[in-house]
């Protein structure tokens, strides 16, 4: 993985671990060094990374942007421009929770404190439609949001983690949760393979495959008997639609392999998370918001009518008798 950044000991304590170099080799460039093509533009158009972390700083056009899944900190991909976005002021954190596999065994969220935010706006045309929202500070700014790019995936983080002067701009990083979620990306951006990070997939649904190394074609063997070898395309990674079977499926390509699930589970089933918001029908009803309720009235209008009617009945028939 790449790491582009002017400067930050934050990021530098997860990634430099001994830990992480187990299952990563961490490579550092400075924002200067997007612009050299040996250090910066052969390596990402051939795809050599599987993760580019953009600390404070962006790239000059979209075709500068790396083959492979990446992670803006305080920046965003092009064509979108950091300058042109507005501050953020006053922003809250809604959602404590989120069922996202990148926000996996994190939790309290709602109690992260930042500053020099910017607001991205998702109504934007060119962002495409239900887009991951991680951290919410309201139905259309998200702090934290994931855009499909191809094959791959770009997270964008609108607040810095440190600023220029190296100072903390969030307590984010003083969280436990802050160090898990940095796991969460290295494994899942990454393409890391752990059995605990590993998605799993219904039938039906095509799995994407990034192995190590550049090999031109898997070995795909399928539960029971039976495998299937899929051919490398135009993109760096591989794709295996044949998963209609329930059961674990093992690809193997030269120098390693990667095992993958197939199951009927749906985590939305399990997912006991409160909705800030939810849809019947044509209306959406929100998290505490007033709403008019209507009651039956005819039937005190009914009374009302009953009783003057006998009122009416008895001054009549007094009359007549006085």
């Amino acid at each position: 993985m790449l790491i582009v950044t002017p400067g930050n000991e934050v990021l530098r304590n997860f990634f430099d671990l001994e830990d992480t170099a187990r299952v990563a080799t961490v490579k550092y460039l400075t924002p200067a060094d997007l612009g050299d093509t040996a250090k910066y533009g052969r390596p990402a158009s051939a795809g050599e990374f599987d993760l580019v972390i953009f600390d404070r700083c962006e790239l000059a056009d979209e075709k500068a942007m790396p083959q492979a899944n990446a992670f803006y900190i305080a920046s965003v991909p092009p064509p979108w421009v950091r300058k042109e976005m507005p501050a953020l002021k006053s922003a809250v954190i809604r959602n404590p929770t989120s069922s996202h596999p990148l926000m996996r065994d994190l939790s309290g969220l709602d109690e992260i404190a930042f500053s020099e935010a910017f607001r991205f706006d998702l109504r934007d045309s060119k962002v495409p439609a239900r887009v991951p929202r991680l951290l919410e500070a309201d139905r259309e700014t998200a702090l934290l949001f994931e855009l499909p790019r191809r094959s791959f995936k770009d997270l964008v983080l609108t607040f810095p983690l440190v600023n220029d002067k190296g100072e903390w701009t969030t307590n984010w990083n003083l969280k436990l949760s802050f160090p898990v979620f940095l796991r969460n990306v290295l494994y899942q951006l990454g393409n890391v393979n752990d059995a605990a990070a590993e998605e799993t997939i219904q039938p039906g649904q095509v799995k994407v495959l990034r192995p190590e190394g550049s090999p031109e074609r898997i070995e795909v063997a399928e539960p029971g008997k039976g495998s299937r070898a899929v051919a490398r395309g135009s993109s760096v990674e591989f794709v295996y639609q044949n998963t209609e079977k329930i059961g674990v499926y093992q690809a193997t390509w030269t120098g390693g392999g990667r095992a993958f699930a197939v199951n009927l589970l749906d985590a939305e089933e399990s997912n006991t998370q409160p909705r800030d918001e939810i849809k019947i029908g044509e209306q959406n009803i929100e998290a505490d918001q007033t709403r008019l309720q209507s009651y039956d009235t005819w039937k005190w209008v009914a009374l009302a009518a009953l009783v003057l009617l006998v009122l009416e009945w008895a001054v009549y028939h007094r009359r007549v008798w006085f």
